[in-house]
């Protein structure tokens, strides 16, 4: 019994650690902010929005230090 609850602690720090801020790669280059080159980002999904001709939607990532924004088509993989 002692083994699953030490797996479901495990799980579940892996999950914290998942959701909070940290780094990601996109097209196989790591992301690092456009202003203060800081690799401390946040993932969020944007949702759809028309802007003229034009559909908004995709992700971003949201740098921890200077709260600089970046929008990408496909969601980033957290390295």
């Amino acid at each position: 019994m002692s083994q699953f609850f030490d797996a479901l602690k495990a799980g579940a720090k892996a999950a914290a650690g998942a959701m909070g801020p940290g780094g990601y790669a996109a097209a196989g280059r790591q992301v690092r902010c456009g202003h203060c080159s800081g690799e401390q980002l946040t993932l969020r999904s944007v949702p759809s929005h028309e802007v003229g001709a034009y559909a908004l939607y995709g992700y971003a990532l949201r740098c921890e230090g200077c709260s600089y924004v970046m929008l990408f088509g496909d969601a980033p993989e957290r390295l």
